[in-house]
């Protein structure tokens, strides 16, 4: 049994090493890409907003908003590159709001944006698909918001619609590492667009 474990263990180690080993390959020469996209942004962290004395606040909710940007692609390998960018994301918050004296609810409603910069290491598996994975900066565009940072994660998938043009479709999850009020934030995006050049 001992030596039935040893030889799956070495046998995963060595499939990994193959793995590591392919992707450092080297390609025909060094790549460059530049993207346009656009999409659906939608932040999945509940909302921790608090009201004011003789207030009450319910129903909160993020509802779905759209951004997009400027996505810079550089390969130097056959499997592995990497991505920067700069992408507008909007945020848009929604809740009712109720006076604890008058007994009167209001619809209450607000906005912010900021620049997002993700950095991304993309492994490709295959001549269309790469997963990527990386972290990135939220610089905020309004003064009620802080910055924010934190780790991502998706896939790119790229499917060549003439020359060196590509349709970009690129799904990504956002986890926030810093704390607001004991939460942090959590968003996905869906982002599509055409890529030039690689």
């Amino acid at each position: 049994m001992k030596n039935k474990t040893r030889q799956m263990l070495q046998n995963a180690f060595y499939t990994l090493l193959t793995v590591v080993a392919g992707a450092f390959q080297p390609g025909d020469a060094s790549a460059m890409s530049i993207g346009l996209t656009g999409g659906v942004v939608q932040r999945t962290s509940e909302p921790s907003r608090a009201a004011t004395a003789g207030f009450s606040l319910s129903d909160q909710k993020w509802n779905a908003s759209y951004g997009g940007g400027l996505l810079l692609g550089f390969r130097n390998t056959s499997r592995l590159g990497f991505q920067l960018g700069v992408l507008y994301i909007p945020f848009s918050y929604s809740a009712n709001l109720r006076d604890s004296i008058l007994g009167e609810t209001t619809a209450v409603s607000e906005q912010h944006a900021a620049l997002r910069l993700p950095l991304d290491l993309q492994l490709r598996i295959s001549s269309f698909v790469s997963l990527m994975a990386g972290g990135y900066y939220d610089l905020p565009l309004t003064s009620s918001v802080d910055s924010d940072f934190g780790v991502r994660a998706g896939a790119s998938l790229h499917i060549p619609i003439g020359g060196k043009t590509k349709l970009l479709v690129q799904p990504t999850y956002q986890m926030g590492l810093r704390q607001f009020d004991g939460s942090s934030n959590s968003d996905w995006s869906i982002l599509a667009g055409f890529r030039f050049g690689e």
